[in-house]
C-alpha cells in the first residue's frame, strides 16, 4: 500500500541497491521511502533509519502485508549504537545536506562498510558525482539503467563527522532557530512564515498547534508573545521534531514536539493551528499533503476553532479549505502568498450522520 499520490512504492534506484546488495552482511538502509528495500531485503541482520514518519509507517505496513519480519527500525539517538555494520545502501535524498551528513554518519561509526547509493539519474548531478569521488578512498560509478544510478564507495575518512557542525541557523524576534541538514529552511527565515507571523489573531489563548513545524518558529513566536498558551509541534520528520526541540530548549520556552503524520499523534481538541504546508514530496510538486493536514485540522479544532495556513499564491486551497470549513477568508494577499483564515470546521460525513440520527 502506498498514498494516493504515488503510483508504485518503488523506483528503478531501489532496484539498483536490492541487485547490488550482498544479503549476507549485516546492511543499515537509509531513507526507504516507501519499504521497498526493507521489503526485499529482510534478516535479523538489517537496520533501517529514515526521517520521515509516513516512511516508517509504510514500511511497517507493508513488511506485515507481506508476512516479512518486523524491521530493527532505528531512531537519530539509537543509531549510533549501532554495531557490525558492513554494508549500507543509500537512497539518495533531494537534500545533499542531509547525504553529507548520512555519509558523515558513516565515516564515524562503520569506517570500514561499503557504502551503495542509488537515485534516479536526472536528480543525480554531475558535480554530486565529483563531490562523492572526491571523497572517497574507493569510487564507482555504474551507467545510467532504467533512468536511475548506482555509485559504490568506500572509505570515507575525509567526510568525518562532529554533531556541534551539524546546526545552522539564524535569529528571529530574538528567536536562537537551528536545523539540522534536511529542514525545511535551515538556516534562513522562510519569507511565507513571515507573512504568517504578521496575521496572527489578537489573543490567541488555549491549545495552539503548528502543524509541520520545521524548526519551530511558529510554535516558538506565539508561545514568546502569548506566554499562557499550551504549543504543539509537530512534522512528519523527525529531524524536524528534534531541531524545534533543540530550539525551545535554547529559548528556555515549553513547547511539546511530536513526530507525526498530520495531526494522527496529537491529542484534540485544538484551539488554534497555524501551517505552513510543504507543497512538494521529494523533487514532485502536488497538493495531497497539504490537504490532508487541513483535514486533520478540521477535525481535531474544537468547534469555535481556527486554522491559519500561508501557501504560495499558485497554490489551489480555497476549494479545498471550503469543504472542511463553513468560513475561509483570505485575510492577506500579497505577489507570492496567501494567508487563509477558516473557521467553525464542518462534521465529517460520519460525524453529522450520528448528529442528524440524534436529532
Amino acid at each position: 500500500p502506498v498514498p494516493e499520490h504515488i503510483s508504485l512504492p518503488w523506483n528503478s534506484a531501489d532496484e539498483l541497491l536490492l541487485e547490488h546488495a550482498d544479503p549476507a552482511l549485516p546492511t543499515l538502509i537509509l531513507n526507504d521511502r516507501h519499504g521497498a528495500l526493507s521489503c526485499g531485503l529482510t534478516s535479523d541482520k538489517v537496520s533501517v533509519w529514515t526521517d520521515s514518519y509516513c516512511a516508517t509507517a509504510a514500511i511497517h505496513l507493508n513488511t506485515s502485508a507481506n508476512d516479512l519480519p518486523a524491521p530493527d527500525i532505528r531512531t537519530l539517538d539509537n543509531l549510533p549504537a549501532l554495531s557490525d555494520v558492513a554494508q549500507v545502501l543509500i537512497q539518495i535524498p533531494k537534500n545533499h545536506d542531509l547525504l553529507a551528513m548520512q555519509l558523515g554518519w558513516v565515516a564515524a561509526y562503520w569506517p570500514e562498510a561499503q557504502v551503495h547509493l542509488a537515485g534516479m539519474a536526472k536528480h543525480v548531478p554531475v558535480r554530486l558525482l565529483n563531490w562523492l569521488e572526491h571523497h572517497a578512498d574507493n569510487y564507482e560509478q555504474s551507467r545510467v539503467a532504467r533512468k536511475a544510478r548506482r555509485i559504490s564507495i568506500r572509505g570515507l575518512a575525509r567526510f568525518g563527522h562532529s554533531a556541534d557542525s551539524q546546526w545552522q541557523g539564524y535569529t528571529h524576534n530574538e528567536l536562537t532557530l537551528q536545523a539540522l541538514p534536511g529542514v525545511f529552511c535551515r538556516d534562513h527565515l522562510d519569507l511565507g512564515s513571515r507573512v504568517l507571523l504578521d496575521h496572527l489573531p489578537d489573543g490567541l489563548h488555549g491549545r495552539v498547534c503548528d502543524l509541520g513545524c520545521g524548526n519551530g518558529l511558529l510554535g516558538l513566536s506565539v508561545k514568546a508573545r502569548f506566554t499562557e498558551i499550551d504549543v504543539i509541534a509537530c512534522d512528519d520528520s523527525e529531524l524536524a521534531v528534534t531541531s524545534a526541540e533543540h530550539n525551545a530548549q535554547l529559548s528556555k520556552l515549553a513547547m511539546s514536539c511530536l513526530q507525526s503524520n498530520a495531526l494522527s499523534t496529537v491529542d484534540g481538541p485544538l484551539d488554534y493551528v497555524l501551517c505552513n504546508p510543504p507543497f512538494h514530496d521529494g523533487h514532485r510538486q502536488l497538493t495531497q499533503i497539504a490537504e490532508t493536514m487541513f483535514a486533520d485540522a478540521a477535525t481535531k479544532l474544537k468547534p469555535e476553532g481556527q486554522l491559519l495556513v500561508v501557501a504560495n499564491r499558485h497554490l489551489p486551497y480555497h476549494q479545498p479549505l471550503g469543504r472542511l470549513f463553513r468560513q475561509v477568508r483570505v485575510i492577506s494577499a500579497d505577489k507570492r502568498f496567501n494567508v487563509y483564515h477558516c473557521s467553525a470546521p464542518k462534521p465529517r460525513r460520519s460525524e453529522r450522520h450520528r448528529q442528524e440520527k440524534a436529532e
